[in-house]
């Protein structure tokens, strides 16, 4: 044991009756503020997980349902491509039926053309 003398004694407990207190507030506002911001982290990332959740149900049927209508205008292109080239085909076949009866018709006027001279001479001979 150090043996101190008195007036050494008492202002190492002046000291410390001053400085601890002193030291301990320190300590403790220092530990308040360090819970404090930890508290503010811990609800500034659980409100951006919140937000982050929000979002994603709220755009999750906006995506899903974009993903549909790209597979849909999809089928209607490829079914409208087609429709095209029928139609395309159709056309072809009614302008070549087109073409087949206006021959069919000067050949029929041909011919009754034909039937009437041989009546016309059929006539005059009787």
């Amino acid at each position: 044991m150090i043996l101190v003398d008195g007036a050494s004694s008492q202002t190492a407990y002046n000291a410390v009756k001053y400085w601890l207190p002193l030291v301990s507030v320190a300590l403790v506002v220092f530990r308040v503020l360090v819970w404090i911001r930890n508290k503010i982290n811990a609800t500034i990332a659980s409100t951006a997980a919140w937000g982050e959740r929000l979002l994603h149900n709220h755009l999750l049927h906006i995506q899903t349902a974009t993903e549909e209508s790209v597979v849909i205008l999809k089928e209607v292109r490829d079914n409208q491509s087609e429709q095209l080239d029928k139609a395309k085909v159709t056309a072809a076949a009614v302008e070549k039926v087109a073409v087949d009866l206006e021959k069919h018709e000067n050949a029929e006027g041909e011919v009754q053309q034909k039937i009437l001279t041989a009546l016309e001479i059929l006539k005059d001979r009787t």
